[in-house]
């Protein structure tokens, strides 16, 4: 379980962070303001997914191993699922 812990909570920084220094940046350097503001509000609610899924995922299976980390975990995957409205 450990190991699907650090794989998930991995899995959770890099899609972070290629959200927003990757994707972001891309889109508003490819379109005009506008057009960029609307692609990210519609990317928002699977990026907030994305976020839920992961965090729940590492909060399950640290549970055994680090109650605080787990907790930390259930907490960003609760903020998450409040933000994307699952």
């Amino acid at each position: 379980m450990t190991i699907i812990a650090l794989l998930a909570t991995s899995l959770l920084f890099g899609g972070m962070t290629l959200y927003s220094f990757g994707f972001a940046p891309l889109v508003f350097s490819s379109l005009l303001a506008d057009s960029a503001g609307a692609l990210l509000r519609r990317a928002f609610p699977h990026y907030y997914v994305f976020v839920f899924v992961t965090a729940a995922v590492a909060a399950v299976c640290l549970f055994t191993v680090n109650p605080v980390a787990a907790a930390l975990m259930a907490a960003a995957a609760g903020i998450a699922g409040w933000r994307a409205k699952c």
